[in-house]
């Protein structure tokens, strides 16, 4: 069998449930599709242009099956590969997608165009097209903890190649929070409402959502699911982080009588690759 790339979809790999299957080239989009809009304006040069942010990203890998022999008759060899194929891509969702030449990283992907296999005796030739979300996500979150005061400014480096949308928990350990702000590079929330002492204000970025009470999105992928939602008393805009040395975390503890609190920064980093 020749020497095939790797690629997990579904949590299921190519080279376990197909070992007929090779794939070769590998195709990715350099960037998600361009989605900013024009608009002409009469007696005006040129356009309007309103920018927004990039859509889906092409994956497209060529790929093969090879068997040992071909048999005319049933059980054909070739046809069992194809089939098994069939079987490993057959999810309709959007799933985690890893490809063994972009190690560390896995993409968010939906297969979008099933090939039509050209077959002939042991080969069968096809095509897979998957779309995935603009940017390749890292396999671990990063986290950051500290300890912060009624008035808390951090400053930090998330070594980030892109912009990225965090989950803050907030958790006062010696008192309640009844009213807050938080500033995440210039991206400013205000909040009100109770927060028991060792209770947690989480602010997810990603979904976007606030909370009181537990971190549900615990691998910070925006993934919801239902808790005590806070959304009514919060006004501003949720933080992001950005890919530059100097993100900044300033806290600022308006009403409660707590004096200590514990701040917890997630995020899974996200990349071109």
């Amino acid at each position: 069998m020749s020497i095939t790339k790797e690629v997990t979809w579904n949590g299921i790999s190519s080279i376990t449930a197909i070992p007929e299957l090779g794939i070769g080239t590998v195709t990715r989009r350099l960037l998600g599709v361009h989605r900013g809009s024009f608009l002409d304006i009469p007696g005006r040069d040129g356009a309007n242009y309103f920018s927004d942010k990039r859509g889906m990203r092409s994956i497209t890998m060529e790929c093969f099956v090879e068997t040992s022999d071909f048999s005319a008759a049933p059980p054909n060899p070739r046809r069992d590969a194809i089939k098994a194929v069939a079987d490993w891509l057959d999810h309709e969702g959007q799933y985690d997608l890893v490809i063994s030449d972009e190690p560390g990283v896995y993409y968010q992907a939906v297969l979008v165009e099933p090939p039509d296999p050209e077959e002939w005796r042991e080969f069968g030739v096809f095509t897979l097209e998957f779309l995935a979300q603009p940017y390749s996500l890292a396999f671990a979150t990063t986290v950051i903890t500290y300890s912060a005061t009624v008035s808390h400014n951090n400053t930090f480096d998330p070594a980030l190649d892109v912009y990225c949308y965090p989950t803050i928990t907030i958790t006062p350990t010696n008192g309640t929070i009844t009213s807050l702000t938080l500033d995440v590079n210039g991206y400013q929330l205000s909040w009100t409402g109770t927060v028991a002492s060792l209770s947690s204000l989480v602010i997810n970025s990603s979904i976007p959502r606030i909370s009181n009470g537990v971190v549900t999105d615990t691998q910070v992928t925006g993934a919801y699911r239902d808790a005590a939602s806070a959304f009514a008393t919060m006004s501003g805009a949720f933080p992001i982080l950005t890919a530059d040395a100097n993100n900044y975390v300033i806290f600022n503890l308006v009403a409660g009588t707590a004096t200590a609190f514990t701040v917890t920064i997630s995020y899974r980093k996200r990349y071109r690759r």
